[in-house]
């Protein structure tokens, strides 16, 4: 409890100084630490289609402090499948699955993607926003699209991404 509320007040702090340093924080991509591991509850957050609801293992996320938001991974199912993904706002959990793909100016590979000039197209399969959320719909979609371009590809890594689109299917 005394590690909740000492990261709570930090990060009250950091989102403070970020005000008075004249900037809006927007959509950034951190690594995880150990004390932030507390806000994936097992019952919310799942490895896909796992009757165990095995946990998963973060690594990286996508976070909006001041809307107090975030995108992860949730991991897939196998390969030629969706990837799952969920964003946590308004202490609700919306999911979405997508295919990912990745295409670069050039013959570049994802081990050299700092470099490259890429497009990186999400392709949304299927969302699903709770009944809580389904009066303000638009924004939550505005705001998985911020998310979804901050984020670049799906392993958080904006680098080396210039373009990113999201297509609804």
């Amino acid at each position: 409890m005394l590690l909740c509320v000492s990261l709570q007040f930090h990060l009250k702090l950091q989102s403070i100084f970020i005000k008075l340093a004249g900037r809006i924080m927007a959509f950034i991509n951190e690594s995880l630490g150990e004390n932030q591991r507390y806000l994936f509850p097992r019952d919310l957050f799942y490895k896909p289609y796992n009757p165990y609801k095995e946990p998963i293992e973060l690594y990286r996320w996508t976070v909006d402090w001041d809307r107090d938001v975030f995108i992860i991974s949730l991991g897939t199912i196998g390969p030629e499948q969706p990837e799952y993904f969920a964003m946590s706002w308004c202490k609700k959990v919306i999911k979405f699955a997508a295919y990912v793909h990745f295409e670069a100016d050039e013959n570049v590979s994802h081990a050299s993607v700092r470099k490259a000039h890429a497009t990186v197209t999400w392709k949304i399969t299927s969302l699903t926003i709770p009944s809580a959320l389904q009066a303000i719909r638009e924004e939550v979609i505005q705001l998985l699209l911020e998310g979804l371009d901050a984020m670049g590809n799906s392993n958080s890594r904006r680098e080396g991404v210039d373009t990113v689109k999201v297509i609804f299917t």
